[in-house]
């Protein structure tokens, strides 16, 4: 955080030191706005190992959020590592929360129904969510997904039922017809008055008879409608005749979203986390990174973004 913290605690609790007092152990990016960037207020920072997280204050999450025993590898939120402060406190290192999970499953049901593949993860991993919170008292959250796409609750963050909350998430998805039927019974049981792990098993049965999972994408690449478009195409019509000409590669490049370079740095990191991602049973936990075909960064990555890049404004 600044010059003065020299120290981390790991997560078997063994502190780490610094050996050089002047050299953080987090170099700072950016302030985290609570709700509008993320769950909580806090501190984009990067690790010496190259992990980027949020530092969010411990007296924020209190001492009985949920997420303190949460298994990293589920879709509950839990902490990456504790920093402690130079005022004897501790910060916690979370994974960063791109966008709201209702938002993006908005977003990408404004121009489309959700493939079946990314369908069945999205409501798989809401499933297994709301299974690792079952038999404890009634847990609040808002639900979140991660900057590599895995959908995660952030219990605590909001004063809804979290179980609600994932019906909610659910209720808005547009599916494709094939999925309609699982779908509909997932909605049913998560509005229920009373939720069971069987339930949940049940319905993830269906999800997964109905389609192999696949990773959600989150970048959006979709033409934009030329209403939207045709004043920006009239302005920069406007500002070619008045300028001196360019090369073509140039003016290709003007013609695209501000966007283009954070979504081709994004998509290449998502393809890259993809080929990393060992091959496992559909039983084991969902990582669901996002994937973008190598189109996209060759003839596709010219095309206007509608959506963006997720997490972004």
């Amino acid at each position: 955080m600044n010059t003065a913290r020299g120290e981390a605690v790991t997560d078997t609790g063994r502190v780490m030191r610094d050996e050089n007092p002047l050299r953080s152990p987090f170099r700072e990016i950016r302030a985290v706005r609570e709700r509008a960037d993320g769950p909580w207020p806090g501190l984009l920072v990067r690790t010496a190992s190259g992990v980027v997280g949020v530092l969010v204050d411990a007296q924020v999450l209190g001492q009985h959020w949920k997420g303190w025993d949460a298994a990293p590898s589920g879709h509950v939120l839990a902490p990456i590592d504790l920093a402690r402060t130079a005022a004897g406190g501790h910060d916690v290192l979370l994974p960063v929360c791109a966008e709201r999970l209702e938002d993006f499953v908005r977003r990408r049901g404004a121009r489309s129904a959700l493939p079946p593949g990314e369908a069945v993860t999205l409501g798989v991993s809401v499933l297994r969510g709301c299974a690792q919170i079952l038999g404890t008292p009634p847990v609040t959250g808002d639900w979140w997904l991660d900057d590599s796409g895995r959908p995660v609750l952030a219990t605590d963050a909001s004063p809804q039922s979290a179980v609600a909350a994932a019906a909610a998430v659910l209720g808005v998805a547009v599916v494709d017809p094939v999925l309609q039927q699982a779908w509909d019974t997932a909605v049913r049981a998560l509005g229920a008055g009373r939720v069971t792990s069987r339930d949940l098993i049940d319905v993830e049965e269906l999800l997964f008879a109905a389609a192999e999972p696949e990773p959600l994408s989150t970048i959006s690449l979709s033409p934009r409608p030329a209403v939207d478009v045709a004043p920006d195409l009239r302005a920069t019509a406007l500002q070619v005749h008045h300028a001196a000409p360019r090369p073509l590669w140039q003016s290709l490049i003007g013609s695209v979203d501000a966007d283009l370079a954070d979504t081709v740095s994004r998509a290449t990191t998502a393809v890259w986390r993809r080929m990393r991602t060992p091959t496992r049973s559909r039983r084991a936990p969902l990582l669901v990174g996002g994937a973008v075909a190598a189109s996209v960064l060759v003839g596709g990555a010219l095309w206007p973004s509608a959506g963006g890049v997720a997490g972004v404004g």
